[in-house]
């Protein structure tokens, strides 16, 4: 069973908006940045506020869970230098502003809020528009990982993949090229546990 779940974009009364949906097994929320009011100018960094904002309020996900209910919250954060103690120390947190060339980090967190275990997971993921995916960032703990680089209709491993170049020859498909990610998780998902997948794009 696939599930599809597109949330259209709205503008948030609150510092940090959270929007769910449901669609018989699958929960999704999502955490988003301030949306911008009263902009008189559009620089870049104005650019990418709005484009995390939206990206993140018409993101398509896909999640397939064969035997219980997943609820997926994501977030996307960026790592900043800050001193504790003396000492330096990276930290991440959800920016209001940023320029292109900014790395951001993507995070899916699936839960499974049954009271049964869930198998056969499978997310899909787009690579966000107007961003690049990081070669090598796709993360996740017991599972498998495979990309795409025709919208989502097929998956492989990166290896594997091509695409057509300008002279009508095949290319073995570099990183910037890819359109989505997809993590299957290996074995079962017991009654209220957790797991996480992600990855890393920059701001074009």
């Amino acid at each position: 069973m696939k599930i599809s779940s597109q949330l259209p974009a709205f503008t948030p009364k609150n510092p940090l908006a959270r929007r769910e949906s449901s669609e018989i097994n699958t929960l999704r929320s999502i955490n988003l940045i301030p949306a911008l009011t009263g902009m008189t100018s559009f620089r870049p960094i104005e650019l990418f506020r709005i484009t995390l904002f939206t990206m993140l309020c018409s993101l398509t996900f896909n999640i397939q869970a064969a035997t219980a209910p997943i609820k997926v919250t994501s977030i996307a954060e960026i790592e900043v230098e800050v001193v504790e103690n003396g000492k330096k120390i990276i930290k991440r947190h959800t920016p209001e502003k940023a320029v292109p060339g900014t790395e951001v980090i993507f995070t899916d967190t699936f839960e499974n809020v049954s009271n049964k275990a869930a198998s056969n997971i499978v997310i899909d993921n787009p690579i966000p528009v107007n961003m690049e995916y990081k070669g090598n960032s796709a993360f996740c703990t017991n599972c498998t990982i495979e990309f795409s680089v025709d919208g989502g209709r097929t998956f492989g491993a990166a290896r594997s993949l091509k695409v057509l170049g300008p002279d009508g020859q095949q290319y073995s498909a570099i990183p910037k090229q890819y359109t989505h990610i997809r993590w299957t998780y290996q074995g079962q998902l017991s009654a209220g546990e957790h797991s996480q997948v992600g990855f890393h794009a920059t701001i074009k």
